[in-house]
Order: C-alpha cells, then structure tokens, then sequence
C-alpha cells in the first residue's frame, strides 16, 4: 500500500478579478492557514472517499461530480480508482476563496500519484477541470492553490514571485452570504457587450489597481500604506461599476471601515463571499475574532 498528502491552498485576490479574464494581470496570494488537506492510501479496494473539517460536509456535495468530470478526461470509470481517500477541508465553498480550484488541484494530484498523469501537467490539468464550476477559468485561482508565495499573474499562464519590502496588515472576513461565481462573470460579461468601451476602461482601471498594489509592495512601508490604499480602492471601485457589491456587502464594509480599516474590497466574484480589508496598526485588528489575517 502506498500513502500519499497534499495540501490545496486557499486563496486571495489583491486585485484583478474578472479583467484577468480578459488578459489582464492579477496578484494573488496563497491563504496557507486555510486549505484543503488530503490524505491517501493507494490499495486493490474500490475508492472509498472521507469528508472531515470545518466544511467537509460542503465538500461533499460536490467533489465527486468534480471526480467524475476527471475520470471522463481521462477515459476512466470511477470504478477504477482505488484506494482510501481522507479529506479534511476548511476552505468555505462560494466564498470567494479559491475551494473550487483546491479541489481541481487536489484530484489532479491524485492521478498523478495513480501515474494517469505528469506532475508537470498538474496546473493544466487542473484549469481545464476549473471550468466545469465556472464555466471559463482563467487558472489564477489554480496557480494560487499551489504556491507557496504571493503571485503575480498573467492569464496565459505566466507567473512571477511578488518579493515584499514590507507587509502590510491584510484580512479577509465573510461578508455574510455566498456569491455565485459563473453567475458575477456572466453579469460583467453583459454589461462589457452592452458597453464595450467602458468595459474596456474598468478594466484598465483594475489594471491600474493591479500595478500600483505591486509596486506598493516594493517601496517599503512610509510610501508603500498609501500606494496600496490607492490601489485598493480602485479595484474595489471596479467592483462597483460592475454592479457586483450588493447592499448586504456595502453594509459589511461599511461597518469594517467603522472599525478602523483603510479600506475594504470583495475579493473573488463579489455579490457575496469574502471582504479583502487593509489596517494600518496590529492594535486596530487587536479584539476581531472575524478576521483572517492573510500573511502573519
């Protein structure tokens, strides 16, 4: 018998949802303390699969669709997959967070160690499989999901390591309902055929939003706060026009902002999900049990 572990990360925009769908770059970095753990044993025994963690009963519901869309890309009956498969998530599904891309990542690694596929094709493998949840990947989340260190993404597949100067304080918190990915790139979608010259602006002013949060990243943190303050808000800006924060969102920022953030943005599809919040001092974060900080 042979025993194997992987570890999926969650993940969080920077900056860059949607317009890296069209080209356009995007930072995104890896949530480590909140992933995806898998662990399994390869046997003679049909595939049993076990769901534990704080949302493996999520998980359940719908990893084995994701399984059997695999096995049809790989000429496969679930039949033929063996072993014991023990799953331990804590990536909440339709936060925002990158569960779908853990999840792709996570069987990709699975037939890697069947010898069905190569673990240089795990991230392609893994993208393709994507859009059976959304419809159209973009593999920013993919890409995220299996690093180690901040990225910094273009949408045919380049990526390069974000080296920071400084770190700023970052947390993610749930704006109190899920969002519906394919359904926010759909409505972006309509709204750039309606207008497709002010598409085209928003996403150049996330583009923009994108640039000024790397180049935050380098400058340490006297010039760097502000900078990514800026850019940060132009991307949250971005989620605006697209019609993508709804009033139940607008009123969890606005009640962080009261709690001292800098500024607030939905990270993901928006219309629900995760909220991305920059502070200025570890005081401000001190007593919020809600808050996840991002790098510590």
């Amino acid at each position: 018998m042979s025993e194997f572990q992987s570890e999926a990360y969650a993940k969080c925009i920077i900056a860059g949802e949607h317009s890296v769908l069209r080209g356009h770059p995007a930072l995104v970095v890896p949530v480590k303390i909140v992933a995806l753990k898998s662990h399994w044993y390869l046997n003679d025994q049909p595939l049993e699969l076990d769901f534990g963690g704080s949302f493996g009963r999520e998980l359940s519901l719908i990893f084995a669709g994701a399984l059997d869309q695999a096995c049809k890309h790989l000429n496969l009956r679930r039949s033929d997959l063996k072993g014991q498969w023990k799953l331990e998530n804590g990536i909440q599904v339709g936060g925002g967070l990158g569960a779908s891309a853990a999840i792709c990542v996570t069987i990709a690694r699975y037939f890697v160690t069947t010898g069905h596929i190569q673990e240089k094709d795990v991230y392609t493998f893994s993208k393709n499989l994507e859009n059976l949840f959304h419809g159209e990947s973009s593999g920013v989340d993919v890409a995220a999901s299996m690093s180690q260190y901040p990225l910094y993404f273009v949408r045919n597949g380049e990526r390069k390591l974000i080296e920071a100067s400084w770190m700023p304080i970052l947390c993610l918190s749930y704006s109190g309902h899920k969002g519906i990915t394919s359904e926010c790139v759909e409505k972006v979608k309509k709204l750039i055929e309606q207008n497709p010259l002010r598409g085209e602006q928003v996403d150049l002013k996330m583009h923009e939003a994108v640039e000024k949060a790397l180049q935050s990243f380098s400058l340490g943190e006297n010039l760097g706060l502000p900078l990514l303050r800026e850019a940060l808000t132009l991307a949250n800006s971005c989620f605006a026009e697209w019609g993508l924060i709804d009033s139940q969102m607008a009123t969890e920022i606005q009640r962080l902002k009261n709690l001292g953030a800098e500024v607030v943005k939905p990270t993901g599809s928006g219309q629900g999900g995760y909220l991305l919040s920059l502070w200025k001092s570890e005081e401000s974060i001190k007593n919020q049990n809600n808050l996840i900080r991002l790098v510590e």
